[in-house]
């Protein structure tokens, strides 16, 4: 290199799916469990095909838990994903309603307990 120069390595991870003829859409089922003293949303793919999870919010008791803006991940076919909650845990006992942004549109639905 050049003397009095800086030399910077840029690496950038991009990620590519592959799918099957034949294969099926996502089948994302939603629920929270605690395990280990923590609050954990967890996402369940019954389906062969990958769903992206962006902008995951929960909404319990008038009240949002945000689990950032942003990709939050993917939950590919077949396995399952789990995200610690931020801040408070909801009343297990009251209605909790999720939300994301997905490669297939926005989605809301309700989250039971495991």
């Amino acid at each position: 290199g050049e003397p009095n120069s800086v030399r910077l390595l840029v690496r950038q991870s991009i990620p590519v799916f592959f799918r099957g003829q034949g294969a099926s859409q996502a089948n994302v089922t939603w629920s929270l469990t605690r395990s280990g003293g923590r609050t954990f949303l967890v996402a369940a793919n019954r389906g062969n095909g990958y769903l992206r999870i962006a902008n995951l919010a929960l909404r319990a008791g008038g009240k949002e838990i945000s689990f950032g803006k942003g990709l939050n991940g993917y939950v590919l076919g077949g396995s399952t994903m789990r995200w610690p909650l931020p801040g408070g845990v909801p009343d297990p006992t009251g209605q909790v309603q999720m939300s994301a942004a997905t490669q297939q549109g926005v989605i809301h639905g309700a989250v039971g307990w495991q």
